[in-house]
């Protein structure tokens, strides 16, 4: 279970929800089409995608007990909702943009909810809080490569009907650099009804 870098006896985790195959399956087909014309160095593998709710980094393996319980107290604490496949956008540079990704639409304010009572939790027990402001997304591409400057015009939806899921639970991802799926579930939240 090697993860780079990481102490002995430690894993790289982070709290998110796992975006439903039906909608992966879409996604993926969508970016299939964008692999043709927009170079981009790593494309995110479609058993991967996800919208991270808080990075909690390199974790000794015995702190994970402490850290499950405190989670699913969070998930007794709210109820399921629904999300939607956002607008397509970028992170950094507009002319080589760092980031490609699917922006999440729907009921936001409660994932927002979620997410903050998650930071909560987990800085209670010495995780660190995110300092940049929470923007929900599902990256679907890293580091443009393009000769030329990035178009953002050619970022069109393809998909005709809204593509919506509820949210029933959230998960706790181990990280395997260089693995195909790299992101492992460690344990799922169940929200309850």
């Amino acid at each position: 279970m090697s993860s780079g870098n990481l102490l002995p006896d430690s894993q790289r985790l982070f709290v998110a929800l796992k975006v439903p195959e039906p909608i992966g399956y879409t996604l993926q087909n969508e970016c299939k089409q964008y692999k043709i014309g927009i170079p981009f160095t790593k494309w995110t593998y479609s058993e991967d995608y996800h919208i991270t709710l808080q990075f909690l980094g390199d974790t000794e393996s015995n702190r994970i007990p402490a850290l499950c319980e405190v989670l699913n107290n969070v998930a007794s604490e709210v109820k399921p909702f629904k999300l939607e496949m956002g607008t397509w956008d970028t992170f950094g540079v507009p002319e080589a943009p760092r980031v490609l990704y699917r922006t999440v639409a729907g009921n936001t304010t409660r994932l927002e909810c979620l997410q903050q009572k998650i930071v909560e939790s987990t800085v209670e027990l010495q995780f660190n809080k995110e300092a940049r402001k929470y923007r929900p997304h599902i990256t679907v591409a890293r580091k443009y490569t393009g000769k030329t400057p990035f178009q953002r015009d050619l970022l069109i939806s393809s998909s005709v009907e809204t593509l919506s899921w509820c949210v029933s639970e959230f998960v706790l991802f181990t990280t395997h650099i260089g693995s195909k799926p790299m992101y492992e579930v460690v344990e799922a939240f169940p929200i309850k009804v």
